[in-house]
């Protein structure tokens, strides 16, 4: 609730609170969820190298453990904030990593979710992202 309502820092508290009793009790895949959490937050609080590589190791994390739908929906999360943040390359790289195994196992909500952000990011790659976000709002 308080990631979809944009208060990042009680995101942030409570996602290092799952990291580190995750991490004390050794649940790896409550750890890889919040290990990309609490990037998140940090990368919406401006703090964006430090939050995209927690992100991209909770996504590795899931990924090592074969987790792949789990490795999927962080994939997911991944991409947003690099769209977020304006950072189409990464965003891209992502969506194209992920994208062959999702349609492949049929996720087709995760893929409509995918094919968006990479809408989103390639428009702006080409500088036409704030038009495409007024035309959604409206």
């Amino acid at each position: 609730l308080a990631q979809a309502e944009q208060r990042w820092s009680a995101v942030k508290a409570h996602a290092a609170q799952a990291v580190r009793l995750a991490d004390e009790h050794g649940f790896v895949d409550l750890l890889s969820r919040a290990t990309v959490q609490h990037g998140r937050a940090l990368v919406a609080q401006g703090q964006e190298e430090q939050g995209f590589a927690e992100m991209r190791q909770g996504c590795a994390t899931a990924q090592v453990r074969g987790a792949q739908v789990i490795h999927a929906g962080l994939c997911l999360l991944l991409a947003g904030a690099y769209a977020s943040t304006g950072r189409w390359a990464e965003g891209l790289d992502v969506v194209e990593g992920i994208l062959p195994w999702v349609r492949e196992h049929q996720l087709v909500l995760a893929e409509a979710w995918l094919l968006l952000i990479q809408g989103d990011l390639l428009l702006s790659k080409h500088g036409s992202s704030s038009r495409r976000r007024k035309a959604r709002l409206a």
